[in-house]
């Protein structure tokens, strides 16, 4: 919770597909009565991870597949799978 109040880079990562857009929302409700104005991005297709590199605030999903390829410098990872 802390995370999103100060908007640090956060991106929500798993195996199943499905999961990545109620995961992200919730994130997103739990900020109530504020709200999210970063960039939300709940499900990143695999030709457009570069994106995750830019310095600014935002809630990314992206599958696990596509996040073993990729390195993310200044995000954190929320997996899906392990938590």
């Amino acid at each position: 919770m802390l995370l999103i109040m100060t908007e640090c880079p956060l991106v929500v990562v798993s195996s199943k597909i499905q999961f990545l857009t109620p995961i992200c929302e919730s994130f997103c409700c739990l900020l109530f009565p504020f709200y999210w104005h970063g960039v939300y991005m709940p499900l990143i297709p695999p030709t457009a991870v570069d994106v995750l590199n830019a310095p600014i605030p935002f809630i990314a999903g992206l599958t696990s597949k596509a996040f073993s390829h990729f390195k993310l410098e200044n995000s954190v990872n929320v997996s899906n799978d392990l938590n």
